[in-house]
């Protein structure tokens, strides 16, 4: 789970087009980056899934601070997510438990200072 930071912002001061624009870098920014098989869906105003199967944590991390760099360094106009990672099966196995982990990480990339990805899920701690 993932949002642009500071987006109502983004809207507010600079203008809805430019918003707009902000999401176009996006979309472009996953296709990019991500597989045939990943698929990105807007979960709410600007809270957006990315859901990425036959991936584990670590891969799933380097896919999306690898697409938090290219937002972050290339995009036009400029703007930063954050991302919070949750993987299935072993941070749980309903999509309920899933996006509650990933809110949690994104919770935490947020208060850490915004533009970053955070893993709030179990995988490293297991023996």
């Amino acid at each position: 789970m993932f949002d642009i930071d500071k987006f109502k912002a983004i809207n507010d001061t600079k203008g809805h087009m430019i918003g707009d624009e902000c999401l176009k870098y996006l979309s472009y920014s996953f296709m990019i980056n991500n597989r045939k098989t990943d698929f990105l869906g807007r979960y709410g105003g600007d809270e957006f899934i990315l859901i990425m199967p036959h991936i584990n944590a670590p891969g799933a991390l380097e896919v999306c601070e690898r697409m938090r760099v290219e937002i972050q360094n290339k995009s036009a106009p400029k703007f930063t997510i954050s991302m919070g990672v949750a993987t299935f099966p072993y941070d749980g196995k309903s999509f309920s438990t899933l996006l509650e982990i990933a809110d949690r990480g994104l919770y935490d990339a947020k208060e850490a200072g915004r533009n970053q990805v955070k893993y709030a899920g179990n995988v490293f701690t297991k023996g």
